[in-house]
């Protein structure tokens, strides 16, 4: 929720009380992760992540940003205190 708040960028879709339903209830949500870079104990970066096991006609596993049916926006959450 921190995060989210000082957001350069807002993307209600990554708060948690969108995230969290979604994750548990859309189909996929399952193998829902978050990739977050942090500083101490305070998160700079966010993105929900899931696993594949190819990528596009390559046999290599790989992670890509996770988008839902009902989130149509997948841009990350970063700190507008450390952009640049």
């Amino acid at each position: 929720r921190a995060l989210a708040a000082r957001a350069v960028e807002a993307n209600p879709f990554l708060e948690p009380e969108l995230l969290v339903p979604a994750g548990a209830h859309l189909e996929g949500g399952e193998r829902v992760e978050l990739l977050v870079v942090r500083d101490g104990e305070r998160w700079r970066g966010c993105l929900a992540v899931r696993t594949q096991p190819k990528w596009s006609a390559l046999w290599l596993p790989c992670v890509r940003s996770w988008r839902n049916p009902y989130g149509f926006l997948d841009t990350p959450l970063v700190d507008r205190d450390h952009v640049g």
